[in-house]
């Protein structure tokens, strides 16, 4: 169901400054395909990639071709488990709060 970095097409394992030089880009265009090469932003490519395959894995979903609807379903999910992280924090920020302001009653 995954597909291993060799067997993505060309223009997906292609480097972008490659496939920039077909285009005629702005100085601001040019810039943002430059960023796109620095290491954290390819280590946060290749987590999410890696991410989005496991999901795709233990949903029985092919990654390649991928389709709209599993896209939509995987941001939804994410989208998801955003909001619940927000609502668990915010729960933590009360607990915490209520404590500081015991603690300075005290």
């Amino acid at each position: 169901m995954t597909a291993e970095p060799d067997s993505l097409p060309a223009y997906l394992q292609a480097d972008p400054l490659d496939l920039a030089a077909d285009f005629s880009l702005s100085e601001c265009e040019a810039s943002y395909v430059s960023a796109a090469r620095v290491p954290n932003t390819l280590r946060g490519y290749r987590s999410g990639w890696s991410e989005f395959t496991t999901w795709c894995s233990r949903m029985q979903l092919d990654t390649l071709p991928v389709a709209a609807a599993t896209i939509s379903n995987y941001l939804t999910e994410l989208a998801r488990a955003v909001l619940l992280g927000e609502f668990v924090l915010r729960r933590q920020l009360i607990f915490w709060l209520v404590r500081v302001g015991r603690d300075r009653a005290t």
